[in-house]
């Protein structure tokens, strides 16, 4: 019993051996016995950090603190004081209220003493999960990779890649949620071997949709494919395979995979990508009868795409039904989202007016023609408009107003309908003159 007299480094031992065991208690008399028989002792600070750390766990916070201070006074630039401030961070890390806020704190002050190999590696990747935790995934991102650029231990690089890994899922799942398409490719791009998993299939799928979004088709497509062959073979995975090989022209291949899907739910979705397949192939009898499937329903129509509902109005205008086409779009106007915007309502106009010609209604036709030309279109559907414009009021008996449109349209700078307006204001001199003669 009277053995560390002699040999008092059995103390040191004893406590140490003690304090792997988490026996802190114990380890605390047997480290605080050694200290004060041997001050002069090789890694005194690794001892003191051992106690201040024995000690936090005992609960005895205050004790704690001050040997803490004092390695902090004694030993400053001591690898002891560097684990001693890890440790007590460690601790605050578990404790409630602002505990893992003043944990940061001291990794931060670490960080910034440019420590270098494990404990800087350790330092970096608790300020990284740190910030992982809060959801600042980019802030996060930034310290693993600049950890990853200059670590040695293949340990440590496997749990860095491991937390990136962790990160960049989650930083993805939180683009999707707010809606950021563009972070969401971007991050894709960036780590798209991450995702070629099984258990990353909805990913891919929400990476697609991101496509979808941008009009970048041809990604969505191989995304949505990639998802199909780890093996999502939902109907609603199909039917977005089938809306991106529609959108980019591949009409057989998307009515092949509409086949495929048998959802009830579905239903409505299905009938207006076979609408609009059977309007691209100008088979606008099949069109109306798919379009009407869901846009006759009580609010549907505001819930559809303005495309759809001009592949609608449109269908019934060639299939001998352009009252109908109006009234339709007169409804689109009012409930159809983007039907107010400049672009949509020259689209709608035109169809309008075509089917108020076709209703032998010009009054109104003109009407609407008019109106599309004060919105202020880009300049060559202007003069398209004004020519077809010169046009009516030549049918109606309005010569007066329709000279003075071919006028201004021949001093266009587009060659077609500056030449066009040229031609009929020439024809019409000629049959001025005409008349002047016979009479």
């Amino acid at each position: 019993p009277l053995a560390y007299r002699v040999r008092p480094e059995l103390l040191r031992l004893a406590g140490e051996s003690l304090f792997a065991i988490q026996q802190y208690e114990k380890a605390t008399e047997q480290l605080l016995w050694y200290l004060n028989i041997d001050d002069s002792t090789v890694n005194r600070d690794m001892l003191l950090a051992k106690l201040a750390e024995s000690l936090l766990y005992q609960k005895e916070p205050a004790l704690a603190k001050r040997v803490y201070s004092y390695i902090e006074r004694h030993h400053p630039e001591t690898e002891g004081n560097v684990i001693s401030k890890i440790r007590r961070a460690e601790y605050l890390e578990k404790q409630e209220g602002n505990g893992k806020d003043a944990a940061r704190f001291i990794y931060q002050e670490l960080a910034d003493k440019g420590l270098t190999g494990p404990l800087s590696e350790y330092v970096q990747f608790k300020l990284a999960t740190w910030e992982r935790d809060r959801a600042n995934f980019a802030q996060s991102l930034e310290l693993i990779d600049r950890a990853l650029g200059t670590m040695l231990s293949t340990t440590s690089k496997e749990e860095f890649q491991s937390l990136r890994s962790q990160v960049v899922v989650e930083y993805l799942k939180q683009a999707v949620a707010s809606k950021d398409h563009a972070l969401v490719i971007a991050l894709f791009n960036q780590n798209a071997t991450l995702f070629q998993t099984p258990e990353k299939v909805e990913l891919l799928e929400a990476v697609g949709n991101a496509c979808m979004t941008l009009k970048l088709y041809p990604n969505a497509l191989d995304l949505y494919k990639q998802a199909q062959s780890h093996g999502n073979k939902s109907d609603d995975l199909m039917l977005k395979v089938a809306q991106s090989q529609l959108l980019m022209g591949d009409l057989d291949g998307a009515a092949q995979q509409l086949q495929l899907v048998r959802s009830d739910k579905l239903a409505n979705q299905k009938a207006m990508i076979l609408g609009k397949i059977a309007f691209a192939q100008n088979q606008y009898k099949e069109a109306l009868l798919q379009f009407a499937k869901v846009l006759s329903q009580p609010n549907e129509l505001e819930r559809a795409d303005l495309d759809s509902v001009l592949a609608y109005a449109e269908s019934l205008a060639q299939t001998g039904k352009p009252a109908e086409a109006v009234d339709l779009l007169a409804k689109a106007t009012a409930v159809c989202p983007g039907a107010n915007e400049a672009a949509s309502q020259l689209q709608m106009g035109l169809l309008q007016s075509k089917c108020f010609l076709s209703l032998k209604q010009p009054d109104k036709a003109i009407a609407t023609l008019e109106l599309l030309v004060s919105i202020g279109p880009p300049d060559n559907l202007r003069e398209q408009l004004t020519y077809q414009l010169a046009e009516l009021y030549l049918e109606n008996q309005q010569a007066a107003k329709a000279k003075e449109m071919l006028s201004q349209l021949a001093t266009s700078s587009q060659g077609l309908w500056k030449a066009a307006a040229q031609q009929q204001l020439d024809y019409l001199e000629m049959q001025n003159k005409g008349r002047v003669k016979t009479n």
